[in-house]
């Protein structure tokens, strides 16, 4: 397995993309997605945070190149939270 470095959203954090990423490594990077979200977002229910992290990554779910969906979750799901707080 080899890894990409790719930046997380605005925050100026890197994201460690394994590429050609098996089940196990892609649900582990979005469990540190959803705690690095946690974190952000501390007004948020984590169960709130975890809910939206779930539904972003559905939306992936038939993406056929996977290297990039743990990217692409948690900057949907970070919009999705952005948007709560400004609501």
């Amino acid at each position: 397995m080899t890894q990409t470095t790719v930046p997380s959203g605005n925050s100026g954090n890197e994201l460690k993309v394994a590429a050609n990423m098996n089940d196990a490594e892609e649900q582990k990077l979005l469990e540190d997605i959803a705690t690095r979200l946690r974190g952000r977002h501390e007004g948020v229910p984590p169960q709130v945070v975890e809910s939206i992290v779930g539904s972003a990554y559905v939306t992936f779910g038939d993406a056929q190149i996977r290297d990039f969906v743990p990217v692409l979750v948690e900057r949907r799901a970070a919009s999705q939270l952005a948007g709560l707080a400004t609501s």
